[in-house]
C-alpha cells in the first residue's frame, strides 16, 4: 500500500476470492467422492474413455473382472490392457457411438460370463460428445432362461412335428378306412339293389307259377273229375243195383268234394276275378266269400279309386296282403269287424286292413325268433316294399291292429 509520497508501506491481500476457491474445490472433491463410492459400490461394470479413446477411470468391479493389476488407468487405452483382436473391436465400438451420438446396448459373453454392454456418448453442454461410458451388466441368468426356452421351444417343435406326422399317419388310416367302408356300403347296396330285385323277380315267377298252376287245376283235374262225376252219374241211370248206387253216389260226393277242393286251392293261388275284373271287383267278392266262412266277423269297405289308377303290378300285391292280413285276424283276433280301405291320399295309393281286436305288441312280435317271430308279418312287408311300397302296423294290446300299405301314385295314374 503506498503512502502520499508514493512509497510502499505495506500489503493487502484479498482473502475473499481464496475462500471461494476453497469452497469450489471441496465441493469438486466431494462430488469426485461421490462418484467414487458410486463407483465402488455398483457391482457392475463401469468404464469411461475419452474421444481419443484413452481410458479416464474405471471401478473397481472392471479392474477385478480383467483381472488389471494397476488400479489407475487413466491414460490408457485398449491396447494397453486387451489382446489386440478385443481392443480393435472396442475401438471400433468407441467410433460407432461417438459418431453416432446414440445409446448402443448389445449383448457378449466374456469369460464364460454375459453380459449386456451399454455404450453411452457424454455430451458437454454445446451438443458435442466429449467420450464414452461403458457399463456392463451381467445377465447369465437371462441368458440361461433365454436358452432354456430356446431348448424348449425346440423340444416344442420338435413334439408338435412328431404330433402332426403321428396326425397325419392317423388321418391317413381313417381316410382309408373310411374309403374303404364306402367301398363297403357301395357294395352293400349294390348287392341289396340286386337281392331286390332278385327277390321282385323271384315273387313275380311265383305269382306266374301260382297261375299257371291254378288253370291246370282248373283245366286238366277240375275237367277230369267233372268228366267222372257225369260218368258216374250216367252209371247210376243204367243200373238198378241198389248196393252199387250207394256206393257210386257216395262217390260222387266224394268226387264233388275234390272239385271243390281244386276250386278253392285254384281261387287262393290265383283268382281268376282279379285278371278278369281287377282288384276292386277282387275286394268286394274276397270280402263276401270270407263272410260265408266266418258269418260272425262282419267286413267294410271304403274304396275312393278307380281300377284304372291302380298299377297292374300293385294289384297282385294288394290282393296277396288283403288275404295274409285277414287270414290272420280269423286265426288270431278276436273281433266282429273288418274295414278294408282303398284310398288315393297326396298322390299316393293308400291300403289299409283294420280289426277291431284284441292288438298286440308289435316290436316284441317282430323280435321274436324263428317260427315265432310271424311270417305272415313279414310276408306282407317283403311284398309291399318289393312293390316300391311303404309299410307300417299301428297297433296296442286291446285296441285292434292296423296294416298299412301305401304306394307313389305315378302321374298317368293321377287321372
Amino acid at each position: 500500500m503506498p503512502d502520499p509520497q508514493g512509497n510502499i508501506i505495506g500489503i493487502v491481500e484479498d482473502f475473499k476470492d481464496m475462500r471461494e476457491r476453497n469452497r469450489f474445490y471441496e465441493k469438486i472433491q466431494q462430488q469426485q467422492d461421490l462418484i467414487n463410492a458410486v463407483l465402488n459400490a455398483t457391482p457392475e461394470l463401469i468404464a469411461l474413455k475419452d474421444t481419443n479413446h484413452i481410458y479416464r477411470l474405471a471401478n473397481p468391479a472392471f479392474y477385478d473382472f480383467f483381472n488389471i493389476k494397476q488400479k489407475d488407468v487413466s491414460g490408457l487405452t485398449d491396447f494397453d490392457l486387451f489382446p489386440k483382436e478385443k481392443a480393435l473391436k472396442y475401438r471400433i465400438h468407441d467410433t460407432e457411438t461417438i459418431n453416432s451420438l446414440t445409446k448402443h446396448i448389445s449383448d457378449e459373453k466374456m469369460n464364460n460370463i454375459w453380459f449386456q454392454t451399454i455404450r453411452t456418448p457424454v455430451i458437454n453442454d454445446k451438443k458435442k460428445c466429449t467420450g464414452v461410458l461403458y457399463s456392463f451388466y451381467d445377465i447369465s441368468h437371462r441368458k440361461m432362461l433365454e436358452l432354456k426356452l430356446i431348448d424348449l421351444n425346440k423340444s416344442l417343435e420338435v413334439s408338435v412335428d412328431n404330433r402332426t406326422k403321428e396326425l397325419k399317419n392317423t388321418n391317413k388310416k381313417l381316410q382309408k378306412e373310411v374309403n374303404e367302408r364306402k367301398q363297403t356300403e357301395k357294395a352293400l347296396k349294390k348287392s341289396e339293389k340286386e337281392l331286390r330285385y332278385l327277390s321282385k323277380e323271384l315273387l313275380k315267377r311265383i305269382e306266374k307259377e301260382r297261375k299257371h298252376i291254378a288253370m291246370e287245376l282248373h283245366d286238366v283235374i277240375g275237367r277230369s273229375l267233372t268228366a267222372i262225376k257225369f260218368k258216374i252219374e250216367s252209371i247210376i241211370s243204367i243200373k238198378d243195383n241198389t248196393d252199387l248206387k250207394t256206393q257210386l253216389l257216395q262217390t260222387i260226393n266224394l268226387i264233388k268234394q275234390a272239385i271243390e277242393d281244386v276250386r278253392d286251392i285254384s281261387v287262393n293261388l290265383c283268382p281268376s276275378i282279379l285278371n278278369d275284373l281287377g282288384i276292386v271287383a277282387t275286394i268286394s267278392w274276397f270280402c263276401r266269400e270270407f263272410e260265408k266262412i266266418y258269418p260272425w266277423i262282419f267286413t267294410e269297405k271304403s274304396i275312393n279309386m278307380i281300377e284304372k289308377q291302380i298299377p297292374e303290378e300293385i294289384k297282385i300285391v294288394i290282393f296277396r296282403v288283403m288275404q295274409e292280413a285277414m287270414n290272420n285276424i280269423a286265426k288270431h283276433c278276436y273281433c266282429d269287424t273288418i274295414m278294408i280301405r282303398l284310398n288315393k291320399d297326396n298322390e299316393k295309393i293308400v291300403f289299409e286292413v283294420e280289426d277291431t281286436g284284441n292288438g298286440f305288441d308289435v316290436k316284441a312280435q317282430l323280435n321274436k325268433k324263428g317260427y315265432n317271430k310271424g311270417f305272415g308279418l313279414v310276408s306282407m312287408k317283403e311284398r309291399i316294399e318289393l312293390s316300391g311300397g311303404t309299410f307300417k302296423i299301428i297297433s296296442r294290446i286291446g285296441s285292434g291292429t292296423i296294416i298299412h300299405g301305401s304306394w307313389p301314385l305315378f302321374r298317368e295314374y293321377l287321372s
